[in-house]
């Protein structure tokens, strides 16, 4: 009885081993390797499992693109399909065109020494000559009629210079004229700036009058002379309408000194000459030619 009860132990303990040996999940990898395992959760992509051999140790976690198959303890087996990963993102490149580019070109002449130049389109510098014939009066001191030439430059920044030359009826002078230019490129350009020169008028004649004695001889005499008048420049405004020939408005206002000559005689006796504040206002209207450099 007792050989039978030691052989029936040692086959249950043949039966348990086996059956130990058997009592793990297969998880073979796709490069061919197999992990001994106790799987604990499939998910949807990783798998969950704790070592065989030291199952009171740390969960690991794989995932389910690198398992080909997992092999369970009581016989069943998943298999796992392989997932295409998709491509990586190009973002879109530029598209360019060959262009050729000749290196050398027979005929052609060499250029490499030559200073750079910057050009402009239409005029280089923005300049324009100015011509301008008027016609001239003059009120207040110098109180005329004449007329003048005038030529000068509108600058690529509009700053205005020119020169003059006039005269008329007992008068003649000559200056120049600085300022800027309003709208130099429009069909109304405004002058504004000061005028500088020397403008000279002859005395325009004057009062006079004498009284004789019986025997035909001048015991009194008495004569006024407005005298000469110097005017040395002042403010002016100039209008000129058109895009290059212009209809020309120019305002100017002259100071300077006169001389007046006040005669008085009696028996040969007084003679008396004075300076006073001179003021005369010149208008003078014309056409003037702007031109582009």
């Amino acid at each position: 009885m007792k050989k039978l009860d030691l052989s029936r132990n040692f086959l249950a303990a043949i039966v348990v081993a086996a059956a130990g040996a058997w009592a793990q999940d297969i998880i073979t990898m796709r490069d061919g390797s197999e992990i001994q395992a106790v799987v604990v959760d499939v998910g949807v992509d990783a798998i969950k499992y704790k070592k065989y051999n030291y199952q009171d140790g740390p969960f690991f976690v794989v995932g389910i693109s690198k398992v080909f198959s997992i092999k369970y303890r009581n016989g069943e087996k998943d298999v796992f399909e392989a997932k295409e990963n998709p491509p990586a993102y190009t973002p879109p490149q530029p598209l360019y065109f060959p262009v050729y580019v000749p290196q050398y070109m027979p005929n052609a002449p060499d250029i490499s020494h030559r200073p750079a130049k910057n050009y402009v389109r239409g005029d280089e510098s923005g300049r324009m000559f100015v011509f301008s014939v008027r016609s001239e009066n003059l009120f207040g001191s110098m109180m005329n009629t004449g007329g003048l030439f005038e030529c000068g430059v509108i600058g690529a920044n509009g700053f205005y210079f020119s020169g003059e030359v006039g005269g008329g009826v007992f008068y003649f002078g000559g200056g120049f004229n600085f300022g800027g230019c309003i709208n130099k490129d429009g069909t109304i350009k405004n002058v504004l700036g000061i005028t500088a020169g020397n403008w000279w008028t002859e005395g325009l004649g004057g009062t006079s009058y004498s009284g004789y004695s019986d025997n035909w001889v001048m015991d009194y005499y008495y004569y006024n002379d407005d005298g000469n008048g110097f005017n040395f420049g002042g403010p002016f405004w100039k209008i000129m309408f058109g895009s290059k020939g212009n209809f020309d408005i120019t305002n100017k206002w002259l100071f300077g000194v006169r001389r007046v000559e006040d005669r008085e005689f009696y028996n040969w006796g007084l003679d008396n000459y004075y300076k006073t504040f001179n003021f005369t206002y010149s208008l003078s209207l014309g056409w003037t030619l702007t031109k582009r450099r």
